[in-house]
């Protein structure tokens, strides 16, 4: 009787072991319901956008269980881990391959910075004005437009809509709203490029759906403003005549089902000259985790270089963008 107790404790996993397990099994239970629901629903559910917005921090778990359930034996829940570990490799492992390298080709090269600054809640405003300087740029978009930031930068041309405010070394011929985005021609050595200033809406500035303190905040997001401005945008875009280029705050992750949609169209600068996620959002949490703050541009442009900047005393990160123009400007087809 003694023996048979022995035996069949023996064969009884470890307490760690089969917590491990349980955890790994909701864990992956939980991500091949994702995967599905975003197969299927894609972003029509608040609550999925924003699991789609964070897409690659879903992944993240995997770091921690996939390592332990290896030191653990536990054979078949490693091996289902590692399928979902070679998924995310292969859907998010482009971001961390070593960028393209485009060389200058005779084309004018401009360089443009894009920068929320917060309005007047940016807390280090010189050191910001300092920064911008320093870069030298041809092109200055600032959302969330202060003065204590604004009126200190030296640029000869300059064009203002709402909190949108466009600095330029380059003569400014025509300034305009768009659906609420700044379209700015410039002359750029008698080449007329248009530059469209956005600043898109925020999907959390919306009443919440619950009152629980741990459902308030995410239960604000909702996407349906945002993409209709960018589905607009893209219309705008389509239509236009100049070489155009596309800067400013987004309010989109590049997870985002609809980044698609901007990137069939456009080039996304950072994306073909930089590794890594590029994230300019949130710089009040411990580290930013989002990419909102783009600079795009027509294909006929090609993007040379790209930095994202440090705090400067906002909730974004500036981002920099070395641009070289068509040596023509392109002849539009009726």
């Amino acid at each position: 009787m003694g023996m048979t107790i022995s035996t069949s404790s023996n064969n009884t996993p470890p307490l760690t072991n089969r917590v491990v397990a349980f955890l790994c099994n909701v864990y992956l239970i939980s991500m091949v319901s994702y995967l599905i629901l975003r197969l299927i629903f894609t972003d029509t559910t608040w609550w999925l956008a924003l699991l789609n917005a964070f897409a690659i921090y879903t992944f993240s778990p995997i770091l921690v269980l996939l390592p332990i359930a290896f030191m653990l034996r536990l054979w078949q829940t490693a091996g289902r881990l590692s399928i979902l570990a070679l998924l995310g490799v292969i859907w998010f492992g482009p971001f961390f391959q070593p960028p393209h390298t485009q060389l200058p080709s005779g084309g004018t090269v401009l360089t443009l910075v894009t920068f929320n600054a917060w309005g007047n809640n940016n807390t280090q405003p010189d050191q910001a004005v300092d920064w911008l300087m320093q870069q030298d740029a041809d092109i200055i978009l600032l959302q969330e437009y202060t003065p204590l930031i604004g009126e200190k930068l030296d640029y000869p041309e300059h064009a203002m809509n709402a909190g949108l405010h466009l600095f330029s070394r380059y003569p400014i011929v025509e300034s305009s709203d768009v659906n609420g985005h700044q379209r700015v021609v410039l002359d750029i050595n008698e080449q007329q490029i248009a530059i469209y200033h956005v600043h898109l809406a925020y999907p959390l500035d919306h009443p919440p759906r619950f009152e629980l303190p741990l459902l308030r905040t995410i239960s604000r997001y909702d996407e349906t403003e945002r993409n209709q401005q960018i589905k607009a945008l893209l219309q705008t875009l389509k239509d236009e005549t100049l070489p155009f280029i596309v800067g400013g705050d987004f309010n989109m992750s590049q997870h985002s089902l609809i980044y698609s949609d901007l990137a069939l169209l456009m080039g996304d600068s950072f994306r073909s000259t930089n590794t890594g996620l590029g994230a300019t959002w949130s710089t009040q949490m411990p580290f930013p985790t989002l990419r909102l703050d783009y600079i795009w541009h027509q294909r006929t442009i090609h993007a040379l270089k790209t930095n994202v900047g440090p705090n400067l005393g906002s909730d974004h990160l500036p981002l920099v963008a070395w641009l070289e123009l068509p040596t023509t400007t392109p002849v539009q087809q009726d």
